[in-house]
């Protein structure tokens, strides 16, 4: 019963994990993680992250499922950085432990699909990188209209 039970909450955060996240809620995040490191000169890290992301959502009824969906979302999109194809959609900055990332990648960030192998989460690179074109497509589209 117990193995049950953990396969069923295991699968419940799965789908809590993929829950809708809008586009400015990640570029929010890093705009705020970006302050942090100026305000403190430390590197933010995902405990930075969840602070953060706790402090803006204490008063939301589903405040633990949302903090936990965009912060899956984040360790995903941290693994794609050693996608050859991330670069580009990536800028180093003057700080080594810094890149500033594409609008577009943060769009796919919000909407790509959360997958799990076990307990890992991940975004398909295929999936993701077509997201990202998609987006580019749009705002090229959009700036020529």
């Amino acid at each position: 019963m117990g193995g049950q039970s953990m396969s069923s909450e295991s699968k419940r955060w799965q789908h809590i994990a993929n829950m809708p996240i809008k586009p400015e809620e990640i570029f929010d995040l890093f705009e705020e993680m970006a302050q942090y490191c100026e305000k403190t000169g430390e590197k933010p890290g995902l405990d930075t992250a969840l602070a953060i992301l706790f402090e803006k959502y204490k008063k939301r009824k589903n405040a633990v499922e949302r903090v936990f969906a965009i912060s899956e979302r984040l360790k995903c999109l941290v693994r794609l950085t050693k996608d050859k194809r991330m670069r580009e959609w990536t800028r180093k900055t003057d700080d080594p432990d810094c890149i500033e990332i594409h609008s577009t990648v943060g769009g796919a960030t919000a909407r790509c699909t959360v997958k799990f192998e076990g307990n890992n989460s991940y975004f398909d690179p295929e999936e993701f990188f077509q997201i990202v074109q998609e987006q580019q497509e749009a705002e090229s589209t959009e700036k020529q209209g």
